[in-house]
C-alpha cells in the first residue's frame, strides 16, 4: 500500500516558483479523475464543502492550529460562491491560506509563551487519545489548554522512557523522575516550534502549500487511496520502491502524540529480512555509528535524513512494539537489490516437518524489469523445502500491506493448475476474469496462509483466490477490506508517466483504476476476507478500510461462468478439532480470552493523567496489559523447533550480520503460540487428506 506523506513534507516543499494556475490544475485533475477513476463522482457544494473539511484535518491532523468556528466560516463560504465544478474551490485557496498562516503564528505565539512559564504536573489534568474523529478547538483558550496538555504528555512520556528496566518495574514513580523536566520541557518546546517555524519558512509560499493540499483533498473525496503529487513529493515517494538504494531499509514517520515511529520498510533490506520491526512501531532510541541521537528534539524528516547520511553506515534501533515488547536491533547501511533472495524460508518440526514462509510484502521492482519479484523468489524456497521432504507449507502473510498486482498472480500459479482467481472491473463497467494460465504448479500439497487485519490489497487477492480454488486453509482475522488496484497518471497529459520529471510543474495523481472481485463475483472491498478457522490476534486494529472517509463501498457483479473447482477443504472439520484443542489446551484457552477481552475495548478512547502519579499508574496498567499480551502470545513448547534449510544454513556462515538478525527471528517463530496453533492445524490437514 502506498505511503501517505504528511502535511509537513507538502509544506516543506513548495517554494516560490512559476506555476500554473490552481484553476489549471484543478480542471486537468478533475478531467483526469472523471476520465479514469473507478467510481467518479459528480460534483456539487456537498461535495465541496467534504473537500473542504478533508484540507483542514490534512492541514491540521493534529487539531491544534484551527478553530471550530473557523470551519464553519469555510464552509459557509463555499455556499456563498455557489461552486459549479471544483475549480471554483481555488477563489478560496487565498482566504485558507491566510487563515491557516494566521492560525500557526497564533500557535507559535502560545507555545514560545508556554515555554517561558512553568509546567506544573500538580493539577488534575487529562489528555484523551480517540480512535474517533477529533473536533477543531472552540476558543483560544481551549487551543492554548489543549497545547499545555499536549507539552506535558510529551514530557512525562520523554521522562519515562530514560528510565532503565529496573525503575520501571517500581509500583510508583521514582522521587526524582522530573528532575530534569525543565530540561526536557526545553527540548520538547524547540521540537514544536522547530515544526511551526518550518510550516512559517519565508520561502514557503502558503498559497501554493495550500493549493497542493486542496488538490489532494479533491483527491481524496474521491477515495482514501486517490492522491496529488507534486514532482518533489512524488520524487520522495519513488524513492521506497527503488531497488538500488543504499539505505538501513527503515523510514520514519510521526505519531499523532509525536512519538517517532516505523512508517515503511524497504523490501529486501537487513530491516525487512529481520522480520522484526513492523509499520507503526515506536522509536524509543537510536544510535548511529555508535552515538546516541536525542530522538525527542528531532521531527521525523530530521530524523530520516540523518539515516541518509552517508557517514552513518551502522544503526542501532530500540522500538516497543504494539504489544508493549521492548525491541534492539543493529542494522548495516547497504545497497537493496531484489535478486539477492529476499523471500527466506523456514522448516518447523514438532510432530511432522512442515515449511514455513513469511512475505512482508507483494514485492516487485518496476525500474528494474530483470530483476525477480516476490513470486520467482517464493517458487525457489518452495523447492528448497520440498528437498527437506516437508508434509506442508504455512505462508505468512500477517502484516503484509499489499503491492504488485501481477506478483499475486504469480504467486497464486504457483500452487493452482489453471483455474480462475478474480474478476477486475475497470471504469467502463466491463469484468474481466483473471485465470492462472500456467500449466503445472510448484506445489500441490497441503497449504495454509496466515493472516490479520494488517493483510490488504494483493494479500488479499492471493488469500481470496486460495480460498475459492479451495487450495487453502485460511487461518486468522478478517483482513484489512481493500479490492481496488491503482496506478499513476501526469496531469499533463503530453507527458508519460515513466518520462515525469523536475520540469513538469503540473504533478501527477494516483488514482484508482480498477475492483477487484472473487470468482463468486463478490468483493471483499471494505470487508476483508473471512478466514476459514479464526485464530486470536492480541492488537488494537484503528485503521481498516471501512474506518477511511469515503471509501469506496463494496458491492458484487454478476457471475459470468461456473467453474469446475476441486473438492472442497475440510474446513468443519478442521474448526471442530481446533476448538476442541482451544478449550482442552490452557494456553490456547488463556489466549483466546486475553484476545477477545482486548477486541471487546479497542475502541475505547485511551484517557492519560497528567500529575506525576496519575500518568505512573496509567503507563504501569498499560504495561501490565502488554505483559500479559505477550505472556499469552508466548510459549516454549517442548518439541517445537524452528530451523533453516540447508542451503540458508550455509549461506549464514559466511554472513554474521544477517545470522544474528534470522537467530532473533527464529526464537520469535518457536515461541509464537499463533504459529503453534496454525502448525496443530496443519497437522490435522495432512492427517485428514491421508485416511
Amino acid at each position: 500500500m502506498a505511503l501517505l506523506l504528511s502535511v509537513f513534507t507538502y509544506a516543506q516543499n513548495t517554494p516560490k516558483t512559476e506555476t500554473p494556475s490552481c484553476s489549471k490544475k484543478m480542471d486537468a485533475l478533475w478531467t483526469l479523475l472523471q476520465k479514469n477513476h473507478i467510481a467518479p463522482i459528480q460534483f456539487n457544494t456537498e461535495v465541496a464543502q467534504q473537500t473542504i473539511d478533508l484540507l483542514l484535518a490534512e492541514l491540521d491532523y493534529r487539531k491544534i492550529h484551527f478553530y471550530e468556528s473557523d470551519r464553519q466560516l469555510l464552509l459557509t463560504q463555499v455556499q456563498n460562491i455557489k461552486p459549479t465544478s471544483s475549480k471554483d474551490l481555488c477563489k478560496l485557496v487565498a482566504t485558507i491560506a491566510d487563515l491557516y498562516k494566521t492560525r500557526v503564528k497564533e500557535s507559535q505565539v502560545i507555545v514560545e509563551t508556554l515555554s517561558h512559564s512553568e509546567l506544573s504536573f500538580t493539577e488534575n489534568e487529562i489528555i484523551t487519545f480517540t480512535s474517533g474523529k477529533r473536533d477543531f478547538l472552540e476558543s483560544k483558550e481551549k487551543k492554548t489548554n489543549r497545547w499545555s496538555r499536549l507539552i506535558k504528555y510529551l514530557v512525562l512520556n520523554a521522562s519515562y522512557y530514560t528510565l532503565d528496566t529496573l525503575q520501571l518495574k517500581s509500583i510508583s514513580a521514582p522521587k526524582d523522575f522530573l528532575i530534569n523536566k525543565n530540561k526536557t520541557a526545553a527540548i520538547i518546546f524547540a521540537k514544536e516550534l522547530k515544526k511551526i517555524n518550518a510550516l512559517l519558512d519565508p520561502a514557503i509560499d502558503f498559497n501554493a502549500t495550500v493549493e497542493d493540499m486542496l488538490l489532494n483533498a479533491i483527491c481524496k473525496r474521491y477515495d482514501p487511496h486517490t492522491e496529488y503529487y507534486d514532482y518533489n513529493t512524488f520524487k520522495q515517494f519513488s524513492q521506497h520502491l527503488q531497488s538500488q538504494v543504499l539505505t538501513f531499509g527503515i523510514f520514519f514517520g510521526e505519531t499523532d502524540y509525536g512519538n517517532l515511529s516505523i512508517e515503511y520498510i524497504a523490501p529486501g533490506s537487513m530491516a525487512w529480512f529481520a522480520n522484526i520491526i513492523q509499520t507503526g512501531d515506536l522509536v524509543t532510541a537510536i544510535k548511529l555509528n555508535q552515538q546516541p541521537q536525542d530522538i525527542t528534539s528531532l521531527t521525523y524528516g530530521e530524523a530520516n535524513n540523518l539515516l541518509q547520511n552517508e557517514k552513518y553506515t551502522i544503526l542501532e534501533l530500540t522500538i516497543k512494539k504494539e504489544n508493549g515488547s521492548i525491541e534492539t536491533i543493529k542494522l548495516k547501511k547497504e545497497a537493496i537489490k531484489f535478486e539477492n533472495n529476499t523471500v527466506k524460508s523456514y522448516i518447523i518440526k514438532s510432530d511432522k516437518k512442515i515449511g514455513y514462509i513469511s512475505i512482508p510484502s507483494f514485492y516487485s521492482d518496476a525500474n528494474n524489469p530483470n530483476a525477480l519479484g516476490c513470486a520467482n523468489e517464493l517458487s525457489k524456497e518452495i523447492l528448497k523445502l520440498k528437498n527437506e521432504g516437508i508434509e506442508g507449507l504455512v505462508i505468512d502473510l500477517r502484516y503484509n500491506g499489499g503491492g504488485s498486482l501481477d506478483e499475486a498472480i504469480g504467486m497464486s500459479s504457483l500452487f493452482i493448475d489453471i483455474g480462475p482467481l478474480f474478476y477486475i472491473l475497470d471504469n467502463t463497467k466491463k469484468a474481466t476474469l483473471t485465470k492462472d494460465m500456467a500449466r503445472g504448479t510448484v506445489y500441490d500439497g497441503p497449504l495454509c496462509i496466515m493472516v490479520n487485519g494488517h493483510s490488504a490489497s494483493a494479500s488479499e487477492i492471493f488469500s481470496a483466490a486460495m480460498q475459492d480454488n479451495h487450495r487453502a486453509i485460511i487461518v486468522g482475522q478478517q483482513t484489512y477490506g481493500k479490492a481496488t488496484g491503482q496506478g499513476f497518471a501526469p496531469l499533463d497529459t503530453t507527458v508519460s508517466y515513466s518520462k515525469f520529471s523536475s520540469t513538469d510543474n503540473m504533478g501527477i495523481a494516483k488514482l484508482t483504476q480498477i475492483k477487484l472481485y472473487r470468482t463468486t463475483g463478490i468483493s471483499y472491498q471494505g470487508k476483508g476476507v473471512t478466514p476459514d478457522i479464526t485464530l486470536p490476534y492480541l492488537e488494537v486494529l484503528s485503521e481498516k478500510e471501512n474506518k477511511e472517509p469515503f471509501y469506496i463501498i463494496g458491492d458484487s457483479i454478476a457471475k459470468k461462468a461456473i467453474f469446475a473447482f476441486p473438492p472442497a477443504l475440510p474446513v468443519a472439520a478442521l474448526s471442530d478439532k481446533n476448538t476442541i484443542r482451544i478449550n482442552e489446551n490452557k494456553r490456547y484457552n488463556y489466549l483466546t480470552q486475553v484476545s477477545d477481552s482486548l477486541h471487546r475495548t479497542q475502541n475505547d478512547d485511551i484517557v492519560m493523567h497528567l500529575t506525576v502519579a496519575g500518568f505512573w499508574s496509567d503507563m504501569n496498567k498499560f504495561k501490565k496489559e502488554s505483559e500479559k499480551e505477550y505472556a499469552a502470545a508466548t510459549y516454549n513448547r517442548t518439541g517445537f523447533d524452528v530451523y533453516y534449510n540447508r542451503l540458508e544454513s550455509d549461506f549464514l556462515t559466511y554472513d554474521a550480520n544477517y545470522k544474528k538478525l534470522y537467530t532473533s527471528y527464529l526464537e520469535e517463530l518457536k515461541t509464537d503460540l499463533i504459529l503453534q496453533q496454525t502448525y496443530d492445524i496443519m497437522c490435522d490437514f495432512i492427517n485428514l487428506k491421508q485416511k
